[in-house]
């Protein structure tokens, strides 16, 4: 059996990994355990462009909010103040010990492929190649899935405290058949972390992968499985950059996303979803004694709901000023100065958040000042 898949003119797959024999065995193994580790499974010439593209992409920091999902960019997440930083942790942190969460760091090939954002080059070709007749085929016979039509992709990045809690891939909408994962990690030792871990019903890990070079990682879905936390060692800072990098992607049937039913209206939900967040974010970092009274005094200079916006948008303002001022106010020295971050997007962002806040707050104050002051002028 053979593979037209390429990687600059190169054949993506190990000649092996091709073979008759070798398909049957893998189908065999996914049949009876559901899962398989292939190692040495790509072309020596392809995965090495591969490894260099996935080492220099642009990666966004990935994690799960209590509404929705948040992607930061390194330069979002390195203009963080160390408090910010750390609170942000300890949240993830806390939601990581009572349901799903994830932090790492992705880079969504298939979502840049099909909005037509994906530069030419060598991650364009991967994503082509496992999408090519030819590698559906080989899919199609590893795993004995003739529904298989389409290959999903994004390209992830573990670094020190990264993890990936239990779960099992399904999605009712995505209709997801098998995972997949290519490891491309030069050099690691298991207790380093990391380890793709297989969960059995009574809680035990019945299985781990290793991240390796070279290799593809195949599992049924849905199936229980977690990557557990990559070691925060000190030692270990300058080999990240090399390590625990995968394309960890999913295999899917039909479309692909945005030729498919459903997914016009998912994207809209999940537009909604993220607004519903910043509102609740919002609503939470105005709904304090600061906040709170910073809204009060906004509304008692408002005269009409016309005013609504722009007495919100000098809340916001005063709310910022009042955290600049306060250390300074307070004899605990240092400068009075723009905030550092003011050229970043994640500045912008928490503006919104806080604004959409004085949104809610000073229209719910106004609204009761409105019906008060109605029912004091019926009275009269």
């Amino acid at each position: 059996m053979g593979s037209s898949a390429l990687i600059d003119d190169k054949p993506l797959f190990a000649t092996a990994m091709t073979d008759a024999r070798m398909v049957q065995q893998v189908r065999d193994l996914l049949g009876r355990s559901g899962r398989v580790h292939l190692p040495e499974a790509f072309g020596a010439d392809a995965v090495k462009p591969i490894f260099e593209a996935c080492r220099d992409a642009e990666y966004q920091l990935v994690f799960k909010g209590s509404r929705t999902n948040y992607d930061f960019s390194t330069k979002d997440v390195a203009a963080l103040e160390v408090g910010h930083k750390v609170a942000l942790i300890e949240s993830i942190h806390a939601q990581a010990t009572a349901g799903f969460q994830y932090l790492y760091d992705s880079y969504r090939l298939s979502d840049f492929a099909e909005a037509g954002t994906l530069a030419p080059g060598v991650l364009a070709d991967l994503f082509a190649a496992l999408n090519t007749d030819a590698t559906l085929a080989l899919f199609r016979a590893m795993t004995g899935d003739d529904r298989i039509a389409y290959v999903d992709a994004q390209l992830t990045r573990y670094r020190p405290g990264h993890f990936l809690t239990a779960h099992d891939d399904h999605h009712a909408e995505k209709h997801r058949l098998f995972a997949y994962v290519i490891n491309l990690t030069p050099v690691w030792r298991a207790d380093w972390g990391g380890l793709l871990m297989f969960l059995g019903d009574d809680g035990h890990i019945t299985e781990a992968y290793t991240p390796r070079w070279n290799a593809l990682n195949i599992l049924k879905v849905p199936q229980p499985h977690a990557v557990s936390v990559f070691a925060p060692h000190p030692e270990l800072a300058d080999k990240r950059r090399g390590a625990c990098r995968s394309t960890r992607s999913l295999i899917t049937i039909g479309a692909p996303a945005g030729d498919g039913p459903g997914v016009a209206e998912g994207r809209s939900m999940e537009f909604v979803d993220q607004a519903v967040a910043y509102l609740r974010e919002g609503f939470a970092n105005i709904n304090n004694p600061k906040g709170l009274l910073i809204a009060l005094a906004a509304v008692i200079f408002m005269g009409s709901w016309r005013q609504w916006i722009p007495v919100s948008l000098v809340a916001v303002i005063v709310h910022i000023a009042i955290e600049i001022l306060a250390p300074v106010l307070a004899g605990g020295g240092g400068e009075v100065t723009l905030p550092p971050d003011l050229m970043q997007e994640s500045f912008w962002t928490r503006v919104l958040v806080l604004f959409l806040g004085y949104l809610v707050i000073t229209g719910i104050f106004f609204l009761i000042k409105s019906l008060l002051f109605r029912r004091s002028a019926a009275a009269h």
